[in-house]
Order: structure tokens, then sequence, then C-alpha cells
């Protein structure tokens, strides 16, 4: 069973979806990601933060994706890194290719290789692609969502999207 809640703050949409457990697991941690958030919010001066509101699954999926949004991904993995600045940190590219390759995968996630292809055919070489996204995941930008033998699988966080964001938007 798939779940869904929804915060909007001024259309600055923060989304958890997936399992029942895995929600459940995000809004325990919800004191974290809204301290986040109104740190992002004073950032761009936004006055309030609405309150949280909880909406069903079954709701209209189609307004998940809004055009315009800054998470709408092109297809051309060149296309979307080429939406930031060749300066972001290493740290940060291997977040904005994490959500190219968790946006194209069936299963909404990535693996450390998969990042590692997408930066290589665009000209980047991470000096440690796995300690890249170790780090990332101890800043809460992205979270282990499953792992077959010694391989991890990854998705990027509401924290991280808002970070991709900042980065598109130009704010290094």
């Amino acid at each position: 069973m798939n779940s869904r809640f929804k915060i909007n703050i001024h259309s600055g949409d923060v989304e958890f979806e997936g399992s029942e457990n895995f929600v459940n697991e995000q809004i325990q941690n919800l004191h974290e990601t809204i301290k986040f958030i109104k740190q992002s919010a004073a950032k761009t001066s936004l006055a309030s933060i609405p309150p949280l509101t909880e909406t069903p699954a079954e709701e209209n999926q189609a307004d998940q994706h809004h055009a315009g949004e800054s998470d709408d991904i092109p297809e051309s993995s060149g296309e979307w890194m080429h939406a930031f600045t060749a300066s972001i940190s290493e740290q940060d590219k291997a977040l904005v290719a994490g959500m190219f390759v968790q946006k194209s995968s069936e299963k909404n996630d990535f693996k450390t290789s998969e990042i590692n292809g997408v930066l290589k055919d665009h000209g980047f070489k991470l000096s440690n692609p796995s300690k890249s996204l170790n780090d990332l995941v101890l800043k809460k930008l992205v979270f282990q969502t499953r792992k077959e033998g010694k391989l991890k699988f990854l998705r990027v966080s509401k924290p991280g999207e808002a970070r991709i964001a900042e980065l598109r938007a130009g704010d290094s």
C-alpha cells in the first residue's frame, strides 16, 4: 500500500510518498524536516509556514508534478547536469546525479556506480564516490532504501531535493 504526506509551503511542496512504514518514518523525523524548511524559508523571505495537511494516496496523483516545478528533470543527463554550475562541490555533483538517476529509475532509487557513470559521461570524476554519498547520508540529503547483498540503493530526501533547488537557483 502506498501512502502520501504532503506539506505545501507557498508552493514549495514537500511530499513523502512510499510504503506506509516509510511515510511513518519520515513523519517521525518531521521536526528535522520542518527545521530545515524554516531555515530555507528564512533565506527566501517566506513569512509563515501553513499548517500541515495529510492527503490520501488516492487523491489526484496528477498534482504530484506541476509544470515548472524545480524537480522537473529532463530526459537527457547532459541537459540536467548543465543546469548547475561546474563549481559545485563533489557531494553536490553526486546529489544532482543521484536525483537524475533516481527519477529515471524504475524503483525510484540509485546506486553509487550509476552516479559515477552519469558523472563520468559528462567529464566529472569524483575522487571517492562512496564517501561523497556516505557524507550525503550523514547530512540526511539521501537515505538508503534497500540493500541487495553489499549493494546499497539510495534515494534523495526532501532536504536533498531542497538543496538541489538551491543549487539550481545558483545558491551554492
